[in-house]
């Protein structure tokens, strides 16, 4: 059986863990930055598996290197069969399963953490890993086996995934009362006079709350840039700024001194979000594939 596979040497599990390895570094050194010795094994492990297979599966990108077309596909088999096999043993040895899921900074911190605690736990509760990514980082990691989940808008995701809506995200302004003077309950054109802890101009968010504020006639006055939401809900919590947030950042302010405004104003800026998947993991990794509609459900009630 497979003898093709084992009459020429130059394929092991050692030289394919190699591959992914330098594929993933984006070059040699990087993925070896210390170590002469192990660069030069890399690249004659890289060498060897192209002889293997006859066909080229790196490329020069820079100082770097890139996989080629050839190389992609290695890529994704590999970490088909390498999944597969972990699964494999975690399941012999009684381990947890391991699932990776990718989204937004504020969708990770306000949708998915929450619903996670929300799950069974116990002893063969599955050990999740989060990765903060965009949506093009997204359909990679989906298209390369590198994520199990991703949370994200429907038309962002790509033709070979699959989607299933969870939710809207909808968002406030929240501030501390005494920016606004005190007061527990204000009007939305109180929002011009506030300092708000805005993102970075490059984000999809900042792009659609500026094109909102011109339709609302309101400019507030962005004196803070912030990397995140994450970010921006400190200043919240501090007290010297409003910011635009998901409705799901109440839940962390968990005082009387925190007031959110405009929720209906804000109403354009809800996405719908969806737990995307790659239709290969139905077949690859069928624990994995049992956890979607648990997961669904879990983070639709914490965007309900």
């Amino acid at each position: 059986m497979f003898e093709e596979l084992f009459a020429t040497r130059g394929l092991s599990l050692d030289r394919l863990r190699t591959f992914l390895r330098v594929i993933a570094a984006g070059g040699i050194a990087k993925a070896a930055p210390d170590s002469l010795t192990r660069q030069t094994q890399y690249s004659r492990q890289i060498s060897e598996l192209s002889e293997f297979f006859g066909v080229q599966l790196v490329r020069r990108k820079g100082r770097g290197i890139e996989p080629t077309e050839a190389g992609k596909e290695l890529a994704r088999a590999i970490r088909e069969q390498f999944a597969s096999l972990s699964d494999f043993q975690a399941g012999c040895r009684g381990q947890p399963l391991r699932v990776t899921i990718g989204a937004g900074d504020s969708v990770l911190c306000w949708a998915v953490i929450p619903a996670l605690g929300t799950l069974r736990a116990g002893a063969q509760a599955p050990t999740f890993e989060l990765r903060n990514l965009r949506s093009a980082q997204m359909r990679d990691g989906l298209d390369g086996m590198e994520l199990d989940f991703a949370v994200m808008r429907r038309d962002a995701a790509g033709p070979s995934h699959r989607a299933k809506p969870v939710g809207l995200l909808r968002y406030a302004i929240f501030s501390h009362a005494r920016l606004l003077g005190g007061k527990a309950k204000v009007a939305f054109d109180v929002v011009g006079s506030l300092p708000m802890a805005i993102l970075h101009q490059d984000t999809a968010l900042h792009r659609d709350i500026e094109r909102l504020w011109s339709r609302l006639g309101v400019a507030p006055t962005g004196t803070l840039i912030c990397e995140s939401l994450i970010h921006a809900a400190r200043a919240v919590r501090a007290g010297t700024h409003a910011a635009v947030l998901p409705l799901g950042a109440k839940h962390d302010f968990q005082s009387d001194d925190i007031v959110a405004i405009g929720a209906d104003e804000l109403k354009p800026l809800a996405r719908q979000l969806c737990l995307v998947w790659n239709r290969r993991i139905e077949r690859i990794r069928p624990p994995v594939t049992r956890l979607r509609e648990p997961l669904a459900q879990a983070i639709r009630k914490q965007l309900s």
